[in-house]
């Protein structure tokens, strides 16, 4: 057998095996939606209700609270940004709902996400991170955003640390969907198809 025949095949080999430790950690985007949300569908809550304010840092470093985004429908996703793949494209999906809207209703719909990494997500990394979506999506966290997502019956917890010292987070992956009050009136799913955000965006903006 020829050396360049050997290559090419110790070059499939090694994709392959490097395949299986992306997925062995990483897992599909299925596999890493949480225990808790595998069975949510979304949609309409029968009656909108509250949630505590959260309080904390933006993008650019400034302080911010939820009560910004009051007047207008806000999509919130709590996640963080080295997450392999639920975070990213939930994210993505929404953002570019929002970037295919027109004008007029484009300014009534914010997209924010709150990382619930705050030891990780610095406000530089998230505006790099947000800056790579489509939609004009915001961040926010917090050191104590964890503690402060509990009153939005949210949960995130480390899992073990791999070799390198990194780690993955198990988070709540559904999206709130608030009201101009800033109330929960419905949610979306993880990893949310079109037809799911367009049914209920579309209804929460009177389109």
């Amino acid at each position: 057998m020829s050396i360049r025949i050997l290559q090419v095949l110790g070059g499939v080999l090694l994709g392959l095996v490097l395949t299986a430790l992306w997925f062995a950690f990483a897992g599909t985007p299925g596999a890493r939606v949480p225990p808790a949300d595998v069975d949510v569908v979304g949609g309409l809550a029968p009656e909108p209700f509250d949630v505590p304010l959260l309080t904390g840092t933006d993008a650019s470093g400034e302080a911010v609270t939820t009560a910004r985004w009051r007047g207008k429908v806000t999509a919130v996703f709590f996640g963080y940004t080295s997450c392999p793949d639920v975070c990213p494209l939930t994210l993505s999906r929404v953002g570019r709902y929002r970037a295919e809207l027109p004008p007029e209703a484009r300014d009534r719909l914010a997209v924010v996400f709150v990382s619930v990494d705050p030891g990780r997500d610095t406000p530089e990394r998230l505006a790099a991170y947000t800056g790579a979506l489509p939609g004009d999506v915001e961040a926010m966290t917090a050191e104590d955003i964890r503690s402060q997502v509990e009153g939005w019956g949210v949960r995130a917890t480390d899992s073990e640390p791999f070799g390198d010292g990194s780690y993955l987070v198990d988070h709540t992956a559904r999206v709130f969907v608030l009201d101009s009050e800033g109330r929960v009136a419905g949610t979306l799913p993880p990893l949310p198809t079109s037809d799911q955000i367009r049914g209920l965006l579309d209804t929460m903006l009177d389109r």
